[in-house]
């Protein structure tokens, strides 16, 4: 059997996955099992796609250190999750799930980064 990362494995706990079992498939919408409805971190996301952070690091043209922060982030910025998603040939999509069960895909703003010219 081959032997895992001991990041995969403390990952899959933090996710509540036994380290010894294989990642479920993942669907479309990103999420992982048929029913739990619970969601991949990026660092598993990677993973489960066969990418290794110095793969992902050249995709993002940073080092294997800033990939491996990025991914232990609690509070990512959307523009950073973006971007990571991105150099897995992914987009981002987000949802607001009303209390009453409604869902509403939203967009948040892209800034816009062009020079404002002055009078």
């Amino acid at each position: 059997m081959p032997r895992r990362s001991r990041t995969l494995s403390r990952a899959a706990r933090s996710q509540g996955q036994d380290a010894r079992k294989p990642l479920r498939r993942i669907s479309s919408s990103g999420q992982r099992g048929a029913k739990d409805g619970s969601t991949l971190p990026l660092g598993l996301l990677r993973q489960a796609l066969g990418v290794t952070q110095v793969q992902m690091a050249g995709r993002l043209q940073v080092n294997q250190a800033s990939v491996s922060r990025i991914e232990r982030s609690l509070d990512p910025q959307v523009s950073t999750i973006r971007r990571f998603l991105r150099g897995l040939e992914a987009r981002l999509a987000m949802s607001a799930i009303m209390r009453d069960g409604r869902v509403f895909g939203v967009e948040p703003k892209a800034p816009d980064l062009r020079r404002r010219r002055r009078a």
